[in-house]
C-alpha cells in the first residue's frame, strides 16, 4: 500500500533539492516543511557573523510563502522583530508561487548584507536608530550580536 505524499511536500522537496546556495548558507537539518540552515553574510553590518535560522512552510505552499524565523542570535534589523520573525517582500507583497526556496534563501542574504530599509519595519527602534545615526546603530547591532554569541 502507497501512501499519497501531500503537493506541497513535494515541492517543498524539490525546491530543497534545487538550492544552489553560497557556501555562507549551510543547510543543517531539513524535514517535509521545514529547513533548519546558518547564515554567515560576507557583506554588510553582519559581516562574518553567523546565525541560525528556520524557513517553514504550511500545507498551502507553494501557494503561500514560506516563513522565516531568525533564531540564533536573533539579529538586532529594522526588518526583524524581537521574536526573530522576518519581513521580507518576496515573502509578502511580492510572493508569487514560482518562487521557490533558493530565491528567498538569497533574498534573506541579501537582506543582511546590505544597508537596511527601515520602511515598513517590524523593529521600529532598530529603525529609528538606523535613521537618527547609523553608525550607533551598526555599533549597537554588532555588540548585541556578539553579547548574545558569548552567552550561548
Amino acid at each position: 500500500m502507497s501512501s499519497v505524499v501531500h503537493p506541497s511536500i513535494l515541492r517543498f522537496r524539490r525546491d530543497l533539492g534545487e538550492l544552489d546556495l553560497p557556501n555562507s548558507i549551510k543547510i543543517i537539518e531539513a524535514s517535509d516543511l521545514s529547513v533548519v540552515f546558518s547564515m554567515t553574510p560576507a557583506e554588510g553590518i553582519f559581516k562574518e557573523l553567523t546565525m541560525l535560522l528556520s524557513l517553514t512552510a504550511k500545507n498551502s505552499y507553494p501557494f503561500d510563502p514560506p516563513k522565516i524565523i531568525c533564531f540564533q542570535p536573533i539579529p538586532y534589523h529594522p526588518s526583524i522583530d524581537d521574536k526573530g520573525n522576518v519581513c521580507l517582500n518576496i515573502l509578502r507583497l511580492e510572493w508569487m508561487p514560482i518562487l521557490n526556496l533558493n530565491a528567498v534563501i538569497l533574498s534573506l542574504l541579501v537582506m543582511l548584507s546590505e544597508d537596511p530599509s527601515s520602511i515598513d519595519s517590524l523593529n521600529h527602534e532598530a529603525a529609528n536608530d538606523w535613521n537618527s545615526d547609523k553608525e550607533n546603530y551598526i555599533r549597537r547591532a554588532r555588540e548585541r550580536f556578539l553579547l548574545f554569541t558569548r552567552r550561548v
